[in-house]
Parts: C-alpha cells; structure tokens; sequence
C-alpha cells in the first residue's frame, strides 16, 4: 500500500511539475511587450533620423533665400512714375528660380512638395510679368497687386515652412 500511495504522490508531482506556473506566463507576455515595444521604438527612432536629416537639407537650400535673399529683393517690387513695374521683377523671377533649382533634391525625396513649389513659383512669375506688360497709372490699383504679389509670396514661404514642420 505504501508503494501505491508513493506513486500517487509521484504522480501528482509529476503533474504539477509539468504545469505552466503563473509566473512563466506572465515572464513570457512580459518578454512579447518588450519586444514589441522596442520594435515600435526602433521604427520610431528611424523616422526620427530620416526627419533630422531632412530638416538639415530644408534649412541648408531654404534658409538663405527665406531669410536674406527673397526679402530683399521683395523690398525693391514698386512702379516706377510712368505706371510700369520697375525692372527689379526680373531680379525676383531669377532668385525664385534659383531656388527651385536649388531644391532638386526635393524632386526625388519629397515630390509632391517639390512640384507644388514649382507650380507657386511659376505663377508668381507669369504674374511679375503680365504685370511687367501693362501701365497702371492708379496709386491704389498699384497698391492692389503689391499686396497681391506679396501675398503670392506669402504662400510659397507657408508652404516651404509647412512642409518643413512636417518632418
């Protein structure tokens, strides 16, 4: 009879031993939220360099046209006293221009920026010079497409700053 009782015991313990205890299945979803978290981490941090690295080249192409060369030029957009706009038109269609082409790299990392840049730009400039071709002689009609210019302006700044507070 002991020996029956002996094999009961070594069975049940023999069951229990081959139990999954609490702690394991806790130890084991702990470890699959470990790793899923640091796959989320690791996704994250690369879309943290990508986005660094992108700011670095926003600020190194843009920066010197939106805070020295664009507003400058911008200063000297008037009408000279036969109504005409002042030949100065040029010099912004140019630094525009220059721009864009500064920005090609954009063409390929970020196209669809890059090509709403390019329409912005090419509308100011078919509006510098239909503007170029005509006479307003009207001080508040000046005025009106000064602002209007500007505010063309205005737009491509909001874009190039839209697109880089995206990254």
């Amino acid at each position: 009879m002991d020996e029956k009782i002996l094999e009961q015991l070594l069975e049940i313990v023999q069951k229990e031993i081959n139990k999954p205890q609490i702690i394991e299945g806790i130890s084991i979803v702990l470890s699959i939220i470990a790793l899923v978290v640091s796959g989320i981490s690791i996704f994250y941090q690369i879309k943290l360099n990508n986005t660094n690295l992108q700011s670095i080249y926003f600020e190194e192409i843009f920066g010197k046209y939106l805070k020295d060369k664009i507003p400058r030029v911008m200063e000297k957009l008037d009408f000279n006293a036969n109504g005409k706009l002042c030949v100065e038109y040029r010099q912004i269609n140019k630094e525009f221009m220059a721009m864009v082409r500064d920005c090609g790299y954009f063409k390929y990392a970020k196209n669809d920026f890059y090509y709403e840049l390019t329409e912005k730009t090419k509308d100011l400039e078919e509006h510098l010079v239909d503007v170029a071709g005509k006479r307003i002689e009207n001080k508040e009609q000046q005025k009106k497409i000064k602002l209007s210019l500007h505010k063309e302006v205005q737009d491509i700044f909001a874009l190039i700053n839209k697109n880089y507070q995206r990254f």
